[in-house]
């Protein structure tokens, strides 16, 4: 392994390309694509629901992606968790917008705190969405249920899917 290792050093050129020369690696330059965070938060200002928007690069579809309230945004930083509802809570948009950016890996160009309503307005302009539920799920304000798989929600239906809360749960944001 010794005798390897010294044989791969010796013929290795790194190192040795002079300052000013043209490196000729491949490369790909990523498309920049336009990152949205949405916190919903509830009568009592309180962040229930958040959501990450993705638009494509050529501008046009994109994805939401839920993330849960109770999601670390330490993103396993610290000995303790620390859910993204509480960095709401106690260091208001710019901790929640850290936290998350933290565990997503993501910077947002755009950070909204909204109320279901507002969210509903936000969602509507995309027609149905075509959505993968990992597990079924409901809300309890209108006791709407959701299952499991691949189905085609209104955005109504997607806005109601999203910011759905269940008191006895308290991880119930799933798409």
């Amino acid at each position: 392994l010794g005798v390897s290792g010294v044989r791969s050093l010796s013929d290795s050129t790194a190192g040795q390309q002079a300052e000013g020369q043209r490196d000729v690696r491949p490369s790909q330059r990523l498309p920049f694509t336009s990152t949205a965070l949405v916190g919903v938060i509830d009568d009592d200002d309180q962040l229930t629901s958040v959501a990450v928007w993705i638009l494509d690069p050529n501008g046009v579809g994109g994805s939401i992606v839920g993330l849960a309230a109770t999601a670390d945004a330490a993103s396993g930083t610290r000995d303790t968790l620390a859910p993204l509802a509480a960095a709401f809570e106690t260091g208001g948009v710019e901790e929640f917008l850290a936290g998350a950016e933290r565990l997503t890996g993501l910077s947002f160009d755009v950070v909204e705190i909204v109320d279901p309503p507002r969210f509903a307005q936000l969602v509507g302009p995309l027609g149905d969405l075509p959505t993968r539920l990992p597990v079924t799920f409901a809300d309890a304000s209108s006791e709407e249920q959701w299952s499991t798989g691949e189905i085609e929600l209104s955005s109504p239906a997607a806005a109601r899917a999203i910011t759905a809360t269940d008191p006895d749960v308290a991880d119930a944001t799933y798409i």
